[in-house]
């Protein structure tokens, strides 16, 4: 051996003094390496051996596994590096972080020599396994370092020259290492060099690698945001080529992704494209209502657009978001309570004047687009337009509520029409829509419609003829599609008649209608009623019961104000009953007593028991004798409707 030892009589001597547990001078071996020398003789490492002990292939096919990123990168360099020392007796080698040998490349000849010392895959290679050693030294040190020889722990080892450096990731973590060994006579300190230079390219490689993934991850994490948000949105570059459109504004627009790779928007979404005002102007809006052209179809959007800036303060692109105007719409409707809450279930009667009514509006709500709805103030108008939308094929949609009668006439066009920007003075600087538009696919109740002027009526009439509306001030037809349920407590034939209401109006809207029956007319509900609104109130105003004789005065009422007058004597006598925990006769307004006492006077006459049908029947005949058949005088001096007469006429066969 001292023969072959090229640091011989010096190295040879100083390793066979410390193994023989001989006090060495400092400076008769390097530090790094009698340190090392120290740490094996502490393990136990039996310096006449030295061969590294294997794993099972399994397990080396789990390590293996896990450090497969590393190995895919070093690999090339592992067999470059071989390539400068092909047929010279090295072998390349990298390992883990903790000594397993992961990879070999070398000439056949070197690897069969290397398998005798147990240098191959699976391998350990750690100083506490094999002793001294390039790889288990510098995994120990954390620096890269060679081993020549006698230098090496165990005897095996010192026709060996090694030089390793270990490989960190971009946290700096010691992820492996890389080392080249030959034999030892072939040392050179530039073999070292080599080794450093593959690692430094390895790490290179490995944060590449590991901004690749963050950039794709980064990017799919993008791609995802961008098509789960519920806008549309369209990015363009400072040439207006398309960069970015989502999932969303693809469904919008009707886009495929052929559509665009290598488009500029105007050839997409045509010249007119309020996004390259952007560019153009270096400005950008928000909320502002945008008409999209694609082909023949026009999409109304409400639109966001921004300049994209560098830091050389020049624009580079401009991102723009966007929704269907009627989904905005819709969800303005939701936010300021324009909705339809209640259906057929809420409106609370068991009379078959009600429950007819009922029926009624269920076939309308299904087959017609124009409903005409007529009764008495009070008597749940706009409750059965409620379940009638709700009923209907256009329950999805909005449900839109306006009071023909408590808008002024001169603001009541540009409350259902909408108008465009500047339309008038006060009007708003980006235009609004109006009713129509807000309903679109939904229902819009037009009550109190008898209210609305002449001029109006015809602007009405023209809308639902042609089912599109045009803005005050605009020029663009809008198609909307909209149930519509008018209302109203006028009898609409005799308003026609006096020429207060368009007959082509009132036929258009007539197409089904629906008379609500007064409270009168269905006193058998009264009871129900009454308990609904003891149960409303109490809440609020305690529990309360009714008294018989109480009740039995409600049934006995004429009730002109209809279910809402009844509504509000509950409410009252809730409130004047105080501790009691019933209300009385005592706590009904004024003039019910005063209709109890007309009642109790009228009991004293001899007057023959008959069937309030039958009553009812002998007061219309009079009534029309008395008017000599003339319905208007006759439904006037009844107080009633000119239909609820021309219904009840029928009912009694009276014509």
């Amino acid at each position: 051996m001292e023969e072959n030892s090229p640091f011989k009589p010096v190295v040879y001597n100083v390793w066979s003094d410390f193994i023989a547990g001989k006090d060495l001078e400092p400076e008769s071996v390097r530090e790094i390496i009698l340190d090392s020398w120290k740490r094996c003789y502490e393990y136990g490492v039996d310096p006449l051996k030295g061969k590294g002990a294997c794993i099972s292939d399994k397990q080396l096919e789990e390590i293996r596994l896990k450090c497969n990123n590393l190995i895919d990168i070093a690999k090339p360099f592992m067999y470059e590096i071989h390539n400068f020392v092909k047929e010279s007796g090295f072998v390349v080698v990298l390992t883990d972080k903790n000594g397993f040998i992961l990879e070999v490349v070398g000439d056949p000849n070197i690897i069969e020599n290397a398998q005798n010392l147990g240098f191959v895959k699976g391998a350990f290679w750690s100083e506490e396994k094999v002793g001294t050693n390039a790889i288990g030294t510098a995994l120990e040190v954390d620096k890269p370092l060679q081993v020549v020889a006698e230098e090496h722990f165990c005897k095996d080892h010192h026709s060996w020259t090694c030089s390793a450096a270990p490989i960190h990731d971009k946290k700096g973590e010691l992820i492996g290492v890389l080392d080249m060994s030959g034999p030892c006579e072939l040392v050179h300190p530039h073999t070292l060099g080599i080794v450093v230079a593959a690692v430094k390219a390895i790490e290179n490689h490995l944060r590449i690698e590991e901004q690749k993934n963050q950039l794709q991850v980064a990017n799919e994490f993008s791609q995802t945001v961008l098509n789960s948000i519920s806008e549309g949105l369209i990015s363009i570059d400072q040439e207006g080529y398309l960069v970015k459109v989502n999932n969303t504004a693809k469904r919008i627009l009707d886009l495929e992704e052929m559509d665009l790779k290598g488009k500029k928007v105007t050839e997409v979404l045509g010249n007119e494209v309020k996004i390259l005002d952007v560019l153009e102007q270096r400005k950008g809006y928000t909320d502002q209502e945008v008409v999209i052209c694609r082909g023949d179809k026009r999409i109304r959007v409400t639109s966001t657009a921004q300049p994209i800036i560098n830091q050389n303060g020049e624009i580079i692109g401009v991102v723009s978001t966007f929704k269907k105007l009627e989904v905005v719409q819709n969800l303005v409707n939701r936010m300021v309570g324009s909705q339809a809450n209640f259906t057929f279930k809420d409106i609370i009667g068991e009379s078959l004047a009600l429950q007819e009514a009922k029926r009624l509006s269920r076939l309308a709500s299904r087959n017609f687009s124009n409903i005409l709805l007529l009764g008495e103030s009070g008597t749940g108008k706009e409750l059965f337009a409620q379940s009638m939308h709700n009923y209907g094929d256009h329950c999805r949609g909005p449900f839109v509520s306006i009071n023909c009668a408590a808008i002024p006439q001169s603001l009541l066009e540009s409350e259902l029409f909408g108008y465009e920007e500047g339309a008038f003075t006060g009007a708003q600087s980006k235009g609004r829509p109006g009713k129509f538009e807000l309903a679109n696919g939904g229902t819009l109740f037009l009550d109190e419609i008898s209210e609305m002027s002449l001029q109006m009526q015809a602007s009405l009439l023209r809308v639902l003829q042609e089912r599109e509306v045009v803005r005050i001030g605009g020029s663009k037809a809008i198609p909307i599609d909209v149930n519509i349920v008018a209302a109203s407590n006028r009898d609409l034939e005799q308003e026609v008649e006096e020429g207060n209401f368009r007959r082509d109006l009132f036929f258009r809207l007539n197409t089904f209608s629906i008379e609500l029956p007064p409270l009168r007319e269905r006193i058998e509900d009264i009871p129900l009623l009454v308990d609904y609104f003891l149960q409303k109130f109490s809440s609020k105003l305690g529990d309360k019961k009714i008294s018989a004789k109480a009740l039995k005065l409600l049934q006995s009422y004429n009730w002109s104000g209809n279910i809402r007058e009844l509504e509000n004597i509950i409410q009252r006598g809730i409130v004047l009953a105080e501790d009691s925990n019933q209300i009385t006769v005592n706590q009904l307004p004024e003039k019910l007593l005063k209709h109890e006492s007309i009642v109790e006077n009228n009991e004293g006459h001899k007057v023959p028991l008959m069937s309030l049908e039958e009553v009812e029947r002998r007061v219309i005949k009079e009534a029309l004798a008395k008017t000599e058949n003339n319905i208007s005088q006759a439904a006037q001096l009844l107080d009633i409707g000119r239909s609820t007469l021309y219904r009840k006429i029928n009912k009694y066969k009276l014509s």
